[in-house]
């Protein structure tokens, strides 16, 4: 199982890279965007979580790697956003801000 997550998070660590080290990178953001990011870094972290008998140490692992992409993704963002940003890029940065307090990352 361990395996198939760890598959599943490097290619999202590698289809997201261009994004992740680009300090720029929020200005390319839509909501939709966000969401389909969200959604492909959280798979792993469901399954993790619905493993029947639980597996805490590959929940842990699941969630770690979660945050990690996240924080890679978010790292170079200034913070606050500069004057003027987009509503709509304020609203996806937003999105993923609250999904990663959500989680505590």
């Amino acid at each position: 199982m361990k395996k198939l997550l760890g598959i599943v998070v490097l290619g999202l660590l590698f289809g997201s890279s261009a994004m992740a080290f680009d300090a720029e990178s929020y200005k390319k953001l839509t909501i939709t965007k966000a969401k389909i990011m969200i959604m492909q870094v959280e798979e792993p972290l469901k399954k993790a979580r619905k493993l029947k008998p639980k597996d805490a140490e590959t929940v842990e692992w699941a969630l770690n790697n979660y945050c990690s992409v996240l924080n890679n993704l978010t790292k170079n963002w200034p913070e606050p956003l500069p004057d003027g940003t987009d509503k709509k890029i304020l609203k996806a940065v937003k999105y993923i801000k609250d999904k990663m307090n959500k989680e505590n990352c």
